[in-house]
């Protein structure tokens, strides 16, 4: 059984909201005054709708979250422990659930997540849409999420905006790999950001059942050379040409007598 790291939403709790600062643009933080239920990049154009009617500004609520947010950003966490209560489908919650596994500085494709909920390869692209429904972004790290071929789909809502959600997400793994390397040594700038590019595209390691599958999938292919080689000898020995047999062949008589 599937154990969540999330908390029940509080229905009945006002809506608060509070805004922070941060590396990526301003974050709307927003909350039931027990735990976080949404965090939202509002400079971003798909999101400034964010921070509309229904909320109470209160920043007491979120000094906890705002200092982690903080902290993060300067290299200084590495994860995040502030109570989360998003609201989603079961499948979402399921999803979003793998996406607080992922270590910082490290990505995974959406067909691992579909394997680790015990789904098939072809769930991928409902694991994608689920990525990009994440409410609380950053922490629940949809940016470490990439297709197969190491591409940015799935994040954020829809491929219109793909050009500000590569920016957003690269900056947020270039974050990641800076923190990773900062406990080694301290990389140039340019550096870390070429280090993020590098990750965002690369493809991520295949899991064993993956690999079980490729290698039936070459058995499979030997197989079919197989035949097909041994066809073509058969084609080889007769010529290339299927001869029919005679048609007095099953009278039992040759064509001179009666």
């Amino acid at each position: 059984m599937m154990t969540s790291p999330f908390v029940a939403p509080d229905r009945d709790a006002p809506r608060l909201s509070h805004i922070v600062s941060s590396p990526i643009g301003r974050l709307l933080l927003l909350g039931d005054g027990h735990a976080l239920t949404g965090l939202w990049m509002i400079d971003a154009e798909r999101h400034t709708s964010r921070a509309g009617d229904g909320l109470t500004p209160s920043a007491e609520p979120f000094r906890e979250v705002a200092a982690q947010l903080e902290a993060y950003f300067a290299g200084e966490l590495k994860e995040f422990t502030v109570p989360l209560a998003p609201s989603g489908t079961p499948f979402q919650l399921a999803v979003w659930t793998e996406l607080t596994k992922i270590p910082y500085g490290s990505t995974i494709s959406y067909g691992d997540i579909a394997l680790a909920l015990g789904k098939r390869l072809v769930a991928s692209r409902a694991v994608g849409l689920a990525n990009g429904s994440n409410p609380i972004s950053v922490i629940v790290p949809c940016h470490r999420v990439i297709g197969s071929d190491g591409s940015l789909t799935g994040y954020g809502g829809g491929l219109e905006r793909k050009e500000l959600h590569h920016g957003d997400r690269a900056r947020l793994v270039e974050i990641d790999v800076g923190h990773r390397r900062g406990e080694e040594h301290r990389q140039p700038q340019h550096a870390v950001a070429q280090e993020g590019q590098a990750l965002v595209r690369r493809r991520p390691p295949r899991c064993p059942r993956r690999v079980g599958e490729d290698r039936a999938e070459k058995l499979r292919l030997q197989l079919v050379e197989q035949l097909r080689q041994g066809r073509a000898g058969v084609r080889q020995s007769t010529g290339g040409v299927r001869r029919r047999p005679h048609p007095l062949a099953f009278r039992g008589h040759s064509e001179s007598g009666p």
